[in-house]
């Protein structure tokens, strides 16, 4: 075996020098900085002991040589130049330690101070592959958890990568310089450029490699080339199936050849978060690459950050725009509920605000403010979900999220502000031992009463009990806080409740209830007090349905009023329809998903991107987290997104105010997430 082995070697060493068909490249001349891979890491020890040079991740090698002579070796994958990456930054004003108020502008416009009241960052490591960092700042010092260099100048640390790394990771808190929006999140100086931010694709390649050894779980790279380099992306695939998310600058117009939505690279390489520049006005700055290829926006101009020799300046470019992006993807990191590249990428991408980007398109500015508006209601533990609502039932202005427990918890409804603080400690809505889950919803059903009163449906298990509570808890007054049957005594099979003003002729707002599991799709409409308003109700889909009919209100048809949108129970397919408050059909509907998806469908209403409502969906059981818009047509608006990662399959309830849009899960863990309105545009 031991001669075989040799022998294989010693094979290895002569075939070296057999041609290989590998085609030319004119632009290489006979002393050309090379990165050559090839099929075998064995490969590359022999070719550094003849050429010199230096091995670029497992199987590859950079150095100069003649292109000819490294194409006739055997085991030769690819030749290609040794292409230079550059720092992508426009030229800095200085503002030496001290700034005006404006010169944070970026934090509260992202929501950064809404977020680090539910993350700031621990235990996530952001390797910031560039010019190397001031180790030595004493606002970076105490963050930075080691410093590599890749290069083979070793030439020092350069000013580009100090600043990358104040925007990403500066100490804060800390009653001195910036603060950064990563908090607590760690830094890892890996040096791929000069000090004049230029460096050779190969050392990018080893520093990623380098990165994702140390722990790193963002990479930032604040870099960018016009050439696309196989290797480079190969490195990137590496990192992304070992779980670390690679962030780019998407590169500015600096004269360096293409239009603003011509690609550069590694921005424009798969499994990379590309990231646009942002003015103050919320404009993508005319610096800026745009287009198909960019992924997102953060606020990219006029960033204060740490500079050379312990002080400040004023710096731009989406260079200065990545680190934003990498510092909030470490806060959703923290969090725990999204770690995967592709599930940080959806949710940073989809909660962030839509911005014309100025060549026809869309491009949406980060809001991690949005991306981390995540809340566990109920015990960590507690895996029966819960149902969500929206509305202002506290006195002060402003839209709140309301939340009540599902099956196998107490009857437990909460209280929570539109950035999910909790509000109290909440109210049973039932007897504390009953477990069979409780729906929720919000609007003026008691128009003498200041603000929007809380309505609760009883779940599977116990009478139809509807009631009505006050913001704070207490029941309402009278009648309506004692509740009312919405169907006979004896059904059990559980309510599900609307609030809306289906009935213009009468004062406040209506309840509509729909009978869960077992008890036909019943649709019915009660004053507060439980005084029947509909002439006894009616089926939404056939009598003999057992699956349940989920409830919603909004104006679907622009004329005064509102109407009454309905969707399927498990069992029957995803099929949404609306009706007038009499029970006549306003459309014959349509199905949210595919028509075999027999799971269920949870609905609610929002104004979305016309002047009347539409009708927003989520799957009830089973399917991944698919959130949906529809024009009353039945027209979708776009695809939709994912409002969890794709593992929750347990199902959804979902609400809608004028501003956001409240997901919950309807299984462990128990989650409830708000989402801009244009999340679902």
């Amino acid at each position: 075996m031991r001669i075989k082995s040799l022998g294989a070697g010693v094979v290895l060493s002569l075939t070296l020098l057999i041609a290989a068909a590998l085609p030319a490249q004119a632009d290489l001349d006979a002393n050309s900085r090379l990165l050559v891979t090839f099929k075998e890491a064995s490969a590359v020890a022999r070719v550094i002991e003849r050429f010199g040079g230096q091995r670029v991740g497992p199987n590859g090698w950079a150095g100069k040589a003649d292109a000819t002579v490294m194409r006739g070796l055997a085991r030769v994958t690819s030749v290609a130049p040794d292409g230079i990456m550059r720092a992508a930054a426009v030229p800095n004003d200085p503002c030496v330690n001290t700034c005006d108020g404006k010169s944070e502008w970026y934090l509260p416009t992202v929501g950064a101070p809404s977020a680090w009241d539910r993350t700031r960052g621990d235990g996530v490591t952001i390797a910031i592959l560039d010019s190397g960092i001031d180790t030595g700042h004493p606002d970076l010092a105490p963050k930075i958890d080691g410093s590599v260099d890749m290069t083979d100048v070793h030439d020092g640390i350069g000013i580009h990568g100090t600043e990358v790394a104040g925007v990403a990771g500066a100490a804060t808190n800390n009653a001195q310089g910036v603060a950064s929006l990563g908090w607590n999140a760690r830094l890892l100086s890996v040096k791929v450029l000069d000090q004049n931010g230029e460096g050779f694709t190969s050392w990018v390649i080893n520093g990623i490699f380098e990165a994702v050894n140390r722990g790193a779980k963002v990479i930032n790279l604040s870099l960018a080339s016009t050439e696309y380099e196989q290797p480079l992306q190969d490195a990137i695939n590496n990192a992304y199936n070992k779980g670390v998310l690679v962030v780019a600058a998407a590169g500015n117009n600096d004269g360096q050849g293409g239009t603003s939505t011509s690609p550069k690279y590694p921005a424009a390489m798969n499994h990379v978060l590309s990231v646009a520049a942002t003015m103050q006005n919320d404009t993508v700055a005319a610096f800026s690459r745009r287009g198909a290829t960019v992924d997102m926006a953060a606020p990219g101009n006029g960033l204060v950050t740490t500079g050379a020799g312990g002080t400040y300046v004023l710096a731009s470019g989406t260079s200065l725009a990545a680190p934003v992006v990498s510092a909030a993807a470490a806060l959703v990191i923290a969090q725990g509920l999204e770690t995967s590249p592709d599930a940080v990428t959806a949710q940073l991408v989809r909660t962030g605000q839509p911005l014309n980007d100025g060549v026809g398109g869309v491009i949406r500015r980060l809001n991690v403010g949005f991306a981390t508006e995540t809340a566990a209601p109920y015990s960590l533990g507690f895996g029966g979900g819960n149902s969500v609502a929206v509305g202002n039932v506290d006195p002060a202005p402003g839209e709140e999220i309301v939340t009540a427990a599902g099956p196998g918890g107490g009857p437990h409804v909460r209280v929570f502000s539109a950035a999910m603080d909790p509000m109290g400690s909440g109210f049973q809505a039932y007897s504390a031992s009953f477990r069979g889950g409780v729906d929720v919803t919000v609007g003026d059903v008691l128009p003498d009463v200041p603000g929007d009163e809380i309505v609760t449906g009883a779940g599977a298990g116990g009478g139809p009990h509807v009631r009505v509570f006050l913001g704070n808890g207490l029941p309402a007054p009278g009648k309506a806080g004692d509740g009312f049957f919405a169907y006979g005594a004896a059904f059990t099979g559980g309510v599900t409740v609307a609030v809306g003003d289906v009935r213009p002729d009468v004062a406040g707002d209506e309840i509509i209830t729909g009978a869960a599991s077992n008890g036909g799709p019943h649709v019915r409409i009660f004053s507060a007090v439980g005084a029947p308003l509909d002439n006894g109700g009616f089926f939404a889909f056939d009598p003999g349905f057992g699956g349940g009919v989920q409830v919603a209100v909004g104006n679907f048809d622009g004329n005064n009023g509102m109407e009454i949108a309905v969707a399927a129970g498990p069992g029957g397919g995803p099929h949404v329809k609306l009706f007038h408050a009499d029970g006549s059909a306003l459309s014959g509907g349509f199905f949210a998903y595919a028509p075999n998806f027999g799971g269920g469908v949870d609905i609610a209403a929002a104004q979305v991107d016309v002047n009347f409502d539409e009708i927003i969906t989520v799957p009830r059981t089973g399917g991944g987290p698919h959130l949906r818009s529809f024009h009353p047509s039945g027209d979708a608006i776009g695809g939709g997104v994912f409002a969890f990662d794709a593992s929750i399959t347990t199902g959804l309830t979902v609400a809608a105010g004028e501003a956001q849009i409240v997901v919950g899960t309807r299984g462990g863990p128990t989650l409830a997430r708000a989402l801009p309105i244009s999340a679902v545009t």
